[in-house]
């Protein structure tokens, strides 16, 4: 179980993206195929970074040790599309839940080769290729591809390999709409029980109203008996430098929650700092891209 006393005093990091460091190997469509991949995919593969979960776990665990070398204390696994949802458009599937269980365990196995320092692993949810708030066609504003149960299904699957792998936290990202992130929130209920296993929600909007994609307030996307493992203020950040950068002096501070930012310079770094930090300026180097709310 993951101890909160991990998170104080300090300033936690955690780790950049994958899909960039991916694009220095220039991997072919070959890359992304194994017998099993093989005998479930229908269309091209390349893209789809969960199946070197089972191709090359090898470049993963490598990119996992190179954010550990960099400073990282907590390293996200290769398993962002990792559902049945998003994979069902490659045909496969099938192997979602193994997609998602060997991305936590090769996230795990290089997490424990390092013995300087407790690494820990989050496991990466991602918001699907799916709304369940927008219509994908506007002439029909009543149908959704998918119903909240579907969703749930879709995560409960995914998260059960997370946590199965070796997951010490889930990491439910780049959030756009309120009732995916409830799904994803509701099934790590089911499966842990009473909101028991730590979540972080990372949370995209569009501008300074603070409402995502689907017009939402992003603290709508937060859930009752979610465990609190850190919270964002409602500041802003922008994908220009030094616009709408917050001061730490305007967010809300609660005495055992620690707060967390995102933001991504050259290599993309995300970190996260303690209510210890509150009275400092986020550094104004780097590119911010977006907001993120975790709970």
């Amino acid at each position: 179980m993951l101890d909160k006393d991990f998170f104080n005093g300090r300033i936690i990091i955690l780790d950049g993206a994958m899909g960039t460091m991916l694009q220095r190997y220039g991997l072919a469509e070959e890359d992304f195929h194994t017998d099993i991949i093989d005998s479930q995919a229908v269309r091209e593969l390349k893209g789809n970074n969960e199946c070197l979960n089972l191709s090359h776990p090898e470049i993963i665990r490598e990119i996992h040790l190179e954010y550990i070398k960099a400073g990282a204390d907590i390293i996200e696994s290769n398993t962002f599309s990792a559902n049945k949802i998003s994979q069902k458009e490659y045909g496969t599937e099938a192997l979602a839940y193994r997609m998602a269980f060997e991305g936590a365990r090769i996230a795990r196995q290089a997490a424990d080769s390092v013995t300087e320092k407790r690494i820990l692993v989050a496991g990466s949810v991602g918001p699907t290729s799916k709304s369940l708030s927008l219509a994908p066609d506007i002439n029909r504003p009543e149908v959704r591809p998918y119903s909240f149960r579907d969703m749930v299904s879709a995560y409960d699957e995914q998260i059960r390999g997370l946590v199965d792998g070796g997951a010490d936290l889930i990491l439910i990202e780049t959030c756009f709409d309120a009732l995916n992130t409830k799904a994803a929130l509701y099934a790590l209920e089911n499966i842990t029980g009473n909101g028991s296993f730590p979540a972080i929600v990372s949370v995209s909007v569009n501008d300074k109203s603070g409402r995502t994609l689907t017009d939402r307030p992003s603290r709508h996307s937060t859930h009752r008996s979610a465990t609190t493992l850190s919270r964002h203020s409602d500041s802003t950040v922008h994908s220009e430098p030094r616009t709408s950068l917050p001061s730490w002096k305007k967010w809300p501070v609660s005495p055992d929650v620690p707060s967390a930012a995102t933001r991504t310079p050259d290599c993309l770094t995300k970190w996260a700092a303690t209510t210890k930090h509150q009275n400092r300026w986020l550094p104004p180097s780097g590119q911010w891209q977006k907001k993120a709310l975790s709970i």
